[in-house]
């Protein structure tokens, strides 16, 4: 298992500056420049199976885990190639930027001006939960040791014990692979640790060089 955590920092700061929400139809030039921005920084990721978590940082550097996904085994269904989709399709969470229901009402309205439909207001729906996630980490598996009913058993597990809040489907999980699901979320918690924010007491200690400390005997 190898966890990569990507941060969605230069597509925020890229929808940000689309104040007109150009790029939320997929074929503008706006909507093709985003999906080229999403394409190059999902090239870290690696085309095996295996699981993602949308998050953020909320006060006092917490995680909160929003959406959990997984990857199976196939050349369109990989880590790599099921989290590009996802920030394409459901670029709305992007362009949300926030969990914020005003700003998510503004982004839907603005969707449903390009995709008006019944299917398009519960597709916007479903993507505006994903809303407000700073970081996507992902947990690769060898395909070689699971099997997609593996990896479909390990993310029921994963789901009742991160209780992501955008995942409307819970499946019932089973116990035969629960030494697989504590790995997963070791490693998911190992990746969350390294990229988590420093506190202003952390910045504050960095800051007190030698030269400036008062050194008393």
């Amino acid at each position: 298992m190898n966890p990569i955590i990507l941060d969605l920092n230069k597509l925020l700061h890229h929808v940000a500056a689309d104040a007109d929400m150009l790029g939320l139809k997929g074929s503008s030039p706006e909507g093709r420049s985003y999906g080229k921005l999403v394409g190059q920084e999902v090239s870290v990721l690696p085309e095996l199976p295996g699981f993602y978590i949308w998050g953020k940082y909320e006060n006092k550097g917490l995680w909160r885990t929003i959406y959990l996904g997984k990857a199976g085994i196939g050349k369109s269904t990989h880590l790599r190639a099921r989290i590009a989709e996802e920030l394409r399709d459901e670029r709305i969470a992007v362009w949300c930027r926030t969990d914020n229901d005003t700003d998510r009402k503004k982004v839907i309205e603005a969707w449903l001006g390009e995709y008006a439909s019944e299917a398009g207001l519960r597709h916007a729906r479903r993507a505006a939960l994903k809303s407000g996630a700073t970081h996507i980490v992902a947990v690769a598996m060898d395909q070689v040791d699971y099997q997609n009913e593996d990896i479909l058993a390990i993310e029921a597990d994963l789901i009742e014990t991160m209780n992501p809040i955008a995942n409307r489907n819970h499946p019932r999980p089973q116990s035969s692979l629960q030494r697989q699901t504590i790995e997963v979320i070791r490693h998911f918690k190992d990746a969350i640790h390294r990229a988590r924010p420093p506190s202003a007491s952390d910045i504050a200690k960095r800051a007190i060089t030698p030269c400036n400390a008062i050194t008393r005997h």
